[in-house]
C-alpha cells in the first residue's frame, strides 16, 4: 500500500532499529550499493538479538537481508529504494495488543478443578508467538508440560504487576480453557535489548517489548520444534502487532512477512495464522493482521463486548468504550473486553482484562475446537459483565 492510501486520521508513531532497514534476501547487494551501507554482519546482528545463539541469528539473517545505513531513521532510505523496486522496510517495534494496566485491580480466585485436564493423550497442538509464560511454580497443572510447551525466559512486559509474567500467560490461559484437548506450544518473541527508538518525540512513548526479528526468530524456532508439515498442528496465535505510521512511505514489513511466510509454507490451510487487530481509533493498517488482505492463510481478529453489531465493534476498558473504525483486513470479531484469565503471579490468581489480544486468543481456541467455548470468560459476581457469544458478529469456528 502506498503512502497516499493510508489513513492516519488517528496518527499511530511507531518505533523502529535505528540505522537498520530489512530488505528480501535476494536484493541485499544492490540494497547496500544503493544505499551507501553494509550488510549486517552476524557478531553485530547478535548484539541486536541479544539472547539468541549464533546459530539461530545466522537464520535469521538468511531470511532477511539486514542493511546498516549512515542515516539513524531509516525511512528517506527505503524510501529511495522502494522507488528503485527494491523491497525494503524499517525494521519495527512489535507490541502485544491487551491492556492490563487499567484493569489490574479486578482481581478474583479462581478454583483449578474448573479447567478440566485432559490428560497426557496425544493431541493436537495450538502454537503461539508471544511474550513467554510464568514460570511452573506460578501456574496450575493445566499449564504445565505436556499441556504446554515453551521456549522461557518468562515475559518481561508488564511493569505494573508484581512478576513480569502477564500477555503471554494470560493468553495462553484463554486458548488452554477454552480448547483444553489441545496442546499448546509457545515461542517467546524476545525483549529487544533497548535500541528501539522513534523519530517523532512530540508521540514518543515507551518502546514496545519486542521487533521484528525476534518475532521472525520465534517462529523459526517453532518451526524447528513441530517438526514437518504433517505434524498436527492446527493454527498460530500472534496476539502482537505494529501499525504503519505516517513516516511508512509503504507498508512491507520486510522481517514480519517473511515470519509469516514461512509458517504458511511449512503448514498452509492446515494452521492459518490468527493477529489481532489492535485497540485504538488509528485507521492505520496494524501488521501482521493487515497481510489478511492478499492471503486467507491469516486472519484478523478485532475485539468486540456485548451489544456489539456488525461496524460498531466496541473495544477497550470498563467506562473507556470506543468504537473502532472499519478496518477492511478483519475478518473476525470475538469476546475482548472484560475476559479473564490468569494473571502468572500464582496458580490460582485471574484478572479481568480487554484487548483484542484476548479476542485473538478467544477466536484461535474456537476455531480449532471447532465451537463455541462453554465456559464463561468474565467473572462470576459481575454477571452484567458477562459476554454473549450470540451477539458477537463473525465469531465463526
Amino acid at each position: 500500500m502506498s503512502a497516499e492510501n493510508i489513513d492516519h486520521s488517528a496518527e499511530c508513531w511507531c518505533h523502529y532499529l535505528p540505522h537498520l532497514i530489512a530488505v528480501s534476501p535476494g536484493q541485499k547487494a544492490a540494497a547496500a550499493e544503493l544505499s551507501g551501507g553494509r550488510e549486517l554482519e552476524n557478531g553485530e546482528a547478535c548484539q541486536i538479538l541479544d539472547g539468541l545463539d549464533h546459530r539461530s541469528v545466522g537464520r535469521i539473517i538468511e531470511s532477511v537481508g539486514i542493511i546498516r545505513v549512515d542515516n539513524p531513521d531509516p525511512h528517506e532510505t527505503v524510501a529511495a529504494l522502494n522507488s528503485k523496486e527494491i523491497e525494503a522496510s524499517p525494521i519495527h517495534g512489535v507490541g502485544y495488543l491487551g491492556h492490563g494496566g487499567f484493569q489490574g485491580d479486578y482481581w478474583a480466585e479462581a478454583p483449578d478443578q474448573r479447567i478440566p485436564d485432559p490428560g497426557e493423550a496425544q493431541r493436537s497442538t495450538i502454537a503461539v508467538i508471544d511474550s513467554g509464560i510464568a514460570v511452573d511454580e506460578d501456574l496450575p497443572e493445566w499449564m504445565d508440560d505436556p499441556n504446554v510447551v515453551c521456549d522461557r525466559p518468562i515475559d518481561t512486559d508488564t511493569p505494573w504487576v508484581k512478576y513480569p509474567v502477564s500477555h503471554g500467560t494470560f493468553v495462553t490461559s484463554l486458548i488452554r480453557r477454552i480448547a483444553p484437548d489441545y496442546n499448546v506450544s509457545i515461542a517467546s518473541a524476545r525483549p529487544d535489548p533497548g535500541y528501539l527508538t522513534t523519530n517523532d518525540p512530540d508521540h514518543a512513548a515507551a518502546p514496545p517489548p519486542t521487533d521484528e526479528l525476534n518475532v521472525l526468530g520465534a517462529v523459526m524456532r517453532l518451526l524447528d520444534r513441530l517438526g514437518e508439515k504433517d505434524s498436527d498442528v492446527r493454527a498460530l496465535n500472534m496476539s502482537l502487532g505494529v501499525h504503519a505510521c505516517p513516516a511508512d512511505k509503504s507498508e512491507s514489513f520486510v522481517a514480519l512477512r517473511t515470519a509469516c511466510d514461512l509458517w504458511n509454507e511449512r503448514f498452509g490451510e492446515q494452521a492459518p495464522i490468527f493477529a489481532a487487530a489492535g485497540n485504538d481509533t488509528c485507521k492505520a493498517p496494524l501488521y501482521p493482521a493487515a497481510f489478511s488482505r492478499n492471503t486467507k492463510l491469516i486472519r484478523s481478529v478485532a475485539a468486540a463486548r456485548q451489544g456489539a453489531r456488525e461496524g460498531e465493534i466496541k473495544v477497550w476498558d470498563r467506562g473507556t468504550e470506543v468504537n473502532a473504525p472499519t478496518r477492511d483486513w478483519v475478518t473476525d470479531a470475538g469476546p475482548g473486553c472484560d475476559v479473564l484469565g490468569l494473571s502468572g503471579q500464582s496458580e490460582t490468581h485471574v484478572v479481568e482484562w480487554s484487548g483484542s489480544s484476548h479476542a485473538t486468543a478467544v477466536v484461535t481456541a474456537c476455531y480449532v475446537a471447532g465451537s463455541r467455548p462453554e465456559i464463561d470468560l468474565s467473572i462470576a459476581w459481575w454477571p452484567d459483565r458477562a459476554v454473549s457469544y450470540d451477539l458477537v458478529p463473525n465469531l465463526r469456528p
